[in-house]
């Protein structure tokens, strides 16, 4: 159970790449796929180690229900907080289309801390 949580506390610092990244473009001069593709770029990679962190932390959880280790209000609050941390993905997924670079960076910043939120109940078991 601790091997999961572990390798989910280890992705996170992976997610850290977006961070910093601005927004250069105007209506213009173009979008920020058209003024920063590198800043597109490196949002679009964290966007998919996020999605990768949701899902191990869904996994964990699944472990840690099915091992007893997490239910009742432990469960349900744990889901709450996965499925809050999935509709963030899902809408900085809908960014990607739009080019929106620094949306993305706060949809998973919020992401990942709900997701952390999930590690720290499936830790404290």
């Amino acid at each position: 159970m601790k091997r999961p949580i572990l390798a989910l506390v280890l992705c996170l610092p992976l997610l850290g790449g977006c961070q910093g990244l601005t927004t250069t473009g105007t209506a213009a001069n173009g979008t920020v796929t058209q003024v920063a593709p590198q800043a597109m770029l490196a949002a679009k990679k964290s966007l998919i180690a996020a999605h990768a962190l949701h899902e191990g932390a869904a996994d964990a959880l699944t472990a840690a229900a099915n091992a007893n280790l997490c239910k009742g209000t432990c469960a349900s609050q744990a889901k709450t907080y996965l499925d809050q941390s999935e509709a963030g993905l899902r809408a900085a997924d809908n960014l990607v289309a739009l080019g929106d670079a620094p949306g993305i960076e706060a949809k998973i910043a919020g992401a990942t801390s709900l997701i952390s939120q999930v590690q720290t109940l499936l830790g404290a078991k």
